[in-house]
């Protein structure tokens, strides 16, 4: 009998302990899968409300899908990524314990074109390729993306679109302002390589490298900020580090 009774305890022990692991695992599945999304229609559109509505349903859907009584431990973020899909930017990824996701993702933001033959390669804000066009012409809103020269790789894209977000940082805007972006590479190695932004208005504001660069765009905003209506229509605003290391940005007006 002894051993009988050893036995029903283990049977009960052992249903215990997966009872406390089945538990477990109930409590630390995924239930829950928030979104958030950033988007850049207009707050008060109803079109925009409706697409960013429908946006976080089909992306929560998806996570959800295959999340969902995963234990949330073993989430990976980039599965999530995964479930975002590439039309859309994952901002951030966080576990809440015990149960529940919340991701932020962002719309891309078509933002440039690079003349490639009789067509234009399409890129995002980031620099990521959106698709090939027969035209410079915005998805969006029909008006012409920043048109960038002068670059030769996927490297240099990335570093343009970098230095344009944060043209728009500071001077508020991108596509309305800039109609080009251009590399300049000097041909010695001695000499600085230029960025140029070629503003709509008709001035250009010119980087030599990028060491500072927004140190320089700030200034670059300031010394703009000072420029007549006329001023604004042509000329050039230096922006440089000197060998004391200052930063300065000044305007010259076309000779």
């Amino acid at each position: 009998m002894k051993y009988v009774r050893k036995i029903a305890y283990l049977l009960i022990a052992t249903l215990m302990v997966a009872a406390v692991a089945l538990g477990m695992c109930i409590t630390f599945s995924v239930r829950n899968v928030n979104v958030s999304y950033i988007h850049y229609g207009a707050e008060n559109d109803e079109v925009s409300i409706l697409r960013a509505e429908k946006t976080i349903s089909e992306i929560k859907s998806k996570i959800a899908a295959g999340c969902q009584g995963t234990l949330i431990s073993s989430v990976d973020e980039e599965a999530v990524k995964s479930y975002v899909g590439d039309d859309y930017v994952m901002e951030s990824f966080e576990k809440i314990y015990p149960c529940t996701i919340n991701v932020k993702v962002r719309e891309r933001k078509e933002a440039y074109a690079v003349a490639f033959g009789e067509e234009y390669k399409i890129y995002d804000s980031d620099g990521n390729l959106l698709r090939i066009d027969s035209e410079n012409i915005n998805a969006v809103d029909s008006a012409p993306n920043v048109l960038m020269c002068g670059a030769v790789d996927e490297g240099d894209i990335k570093e343009l679109a970098k230095l344009g977000s944060l043209f728009e940082k500071n001077f508020s805007a991108l596509r309305s302002a800039v109609g080009e972006l251009r590399l300049i590479r000097e041909a010695s190695s001695l000499a600085k390589d230029r960025y140029c932004f070629v503003l709509r208005c008709g001035l250009t504001v010119e980087l030599r490298d990028l060491s500072s660069a927004e140190d320089k765009l700030v200034r670059a905003k300031n010394e703009f900020a000072k420029l007549t209506g006329e001023q604004k229509l042509s000329g050039k605003i230096y922006c440089y580090t000197t060998e004391d290391g200052r930063v300065i940005a000044s305007y010259t007006k076309n000779s």
